[in-house]
């Protein structure tokens, strides 16, 4: 699926939290997660990132930038991906006020 039809479906089921890889069929996580932030109707939704990639300078400050609620780098057991799912979950929303109008 594509960002438009993931934030579609994002807004549609509202779930407690978003989880994505950073690799997705014809564009990327990193464009889901600022197409979420930038939509007032889902922009306080807690996400949670998995990537098989580096965790990197660039790809810290993004998840910064993005109040990205976790990073988790491939190969992760489901046991770890269900503890930091259920954690960010439990924040709840954002309070971030560049993400969060209500905030």
């Amino acid at each position: 699926g594509s960002v438009a039809e993931a934030c579609h479906r994002i807004y549609e089921t509202q779930p407690s939290v978003v989880l994505t890889d950073l690799m997705m069929p014809g564009s990327s996580g990193y464009r889901l997660v600022e197409a979420v932030r930038a939509d007032n109707n889902i922009c306080s939704t807690p996400i949670v990132i998995l990537t098989a990639a580096l965790e990197t300078d660039e790809l810290i400050q993004f998840a910064k930038e993005y109040a990205v609620a976790a990073t988790l780098l491939k190969p992760q057991q489901p046991e770890e991906i269900a503890v930091a799912v259920r954690r960010a979950a439990r924040l709840g929303m954002i309070s971030d006020a560049r993400f969060n109008p209500d905030a």
